[in-house]
């Protein structure tokens, strides 16, 4: 077995794995209670659950969303080893690479730099933004670290699921009106998007870069 084959082997069993142990992924997978001084370490996921607010279609099939995720602010302890430890405002303490940070169009985040993190239903990081991107709603990316991407253009898109590629990292769906739509997905929508059969209605929610950070059924 070469090395490609052993990687998508790989991967494909993870995603059964948590597949099976972690509920209908789909419908947002178990609620998880985090104890304060707990220290977690997360990735960027999206796993927003709930309807989008009615009123807000800015395109057909599409909705803001940003209500449906919960936000947690702090301040960067230390940066070691590819890894960021964020001090939030609840007492815990959650960490999450260099890497990821750069992917949500932050760069060269340091100690004392005060952090927003967008946490899911499942407690994860979803997306992460500095602090004042959060008040000031600035859509520009900044690769300096003093910017990233803005929250305000989350938004959700429902449609049936047309094609879902794992290895790709890729989604199609068409919408009510016929629309077919493709989308780069982020992992843990990966996982909530294993195994749901073509013809599926779906809900996927999208970050500011125009990527699949969750899914889930229509409520």
């Amino acid at each position: 077995m070469n090395r490609k084959m052993l990687y998508a082997t790989l991967i494909l069993l993870s995603l059964t794995v948590r597949t099976a142990y972690t509920g209908d992924l789909l419908d947002g997978g178990p609620m998880i209670d985090t104890p304060a001084n707990e220290e977690m370490i997360d990735t960027p996921a999206d796993r927003s659950k709930g309807k989008p607010p009615a009123g807000q279609s800015d395109e057909a099939g599409e909705s803001a969303t940003d209500e449906f995720h919960r936000r947690v602010t702090g301040e960067i302890d230390r940066v070691e080893d590819g890894m960021i430890s964020l001090k939030t405002e609840e007492g815990t303490v959650r960490k999450f690479g260099v890497k990821d940070a750069k992917k949500e169009g932050l760069k060269g985040l340091k100690p004392g730099d005060r952090v927003t993190l967008e946490l899911d239903e499942g407690n994860e990081i979803a997306d992460i933004h500095k602090e004042a991107q959060v008040a000031e709603g600035n859509q520009n990316g900044a690769d300096d670290g003093k910017g990233g991407f803005s929250p305000e253009k989350h938004r959700s898109i429902t449609g049936t699921l047309e094609s879902f590629n794992a290895m790709e990292r890729k989604v199609t769906i068409k919408t009510a009106e016929g629309q077919s739509k493709s989308f780069q997905l982020k992992n843990p929508a990966i996982s909530k998007l294993t195994g749901v059969m073509p013809g599926t209605e779906v809900v996927l929610e999208i970050d500011e870069q125009n990527r699949v950070m969750d899914a889930h059924k229509p409520s």
